[in-house]
């Protein structure tokens, strides 16, 4: 079964994943806590017009390690609820995906940026006037803080079902269950000569992709 986003939260993503926790790293390394608070995939296809959005009650969490060489690990276990189509009703929906990859401070060109003040959490751009983003001491803990971008392709693999996202919009097709989501986050970096780098918790939202 295929699914493609709704935009239908803000930059015109379809799928919300949240850091619940700053991020400092200790030996190269952090690990926080995550979550998925947004969810909005209709299928196309042979079986179209199903949509799937989040089980409001059950949280879909996970954790997720950054490194400071630019790569990345996560894994959280999705909740979601199917509704129309074909179906006759609610359909409950478990997934536990991991998925690795590498990130940079910097947003690619054509990434979705929703921009305001730290620590606003619905934001992963926290820089109002740009061109850049966060990249100072906004804490005042003598860390530097700046947001995360995904460098290139992610794959979600989870049993029966896997979703692909790319951190700017294009073209994307997605094979399994009820499932696709966008993903992101932001985060402090490690300062040189021996000052630490802090990631801040945040959101990142990004726009599926289209055929």
């Amino acid at each position: 079964m295929y699914f493609k986003g709704v935009p239908t939260f803000a930059g015109g993503t379809d799928t919300i994943v949240q850091r619940q926790g700053d991020c400092t790293f200790v030996s190269g390394t952090c690990t926080i806590p995550i979550e998925v608070t947004g969810l909005e995939l209709m299928s196309y296809g042979s079986v179209p017009g199903i949509l799937a959005t989040l089980d409001g009650n059950n949280a879909s969490t996970g954790t997720m390690t950054i490194n400071d060489n630019g790569t990345f690990s996560s894994s959280f276990t999705l909740f979601a609820v199917a509704t129309g189509g074909p179906l006759p009703g609610e359909v409950n929906i478990q997934k536990t995906f991991t998925a690795t990859g590498n990130w940079t401070d910097t947003p690619l060109a054509g990434t979705p940026l929703v921009r305001a003040d730290y620590p606003d959490q619905d934001a992963n751009c926290h820089n109002l006037i740009g061109p850049g983003c966060l990249d100072s001491d906004v804490t005042g803990d003598g860390m530097n803080d700046s947001d995360f971008f995904l460098t290139g392709r992610v794959l979600h693999t989870a049993p029966g079902a896997e979703h692909t996202i790319t951190p700017v919009p294009e073209p994307l097709t997605i094979l399994g269950s009820v499932t696709a989501l966008g993903f992101g986050t932001f985060f402090k970096r490690k300062l040189r000569k021996n000052k630490r780098r802090k990631y801040l918790n945040s959101t990142t939202n990004l726009k599926k992709k289209r055929n």
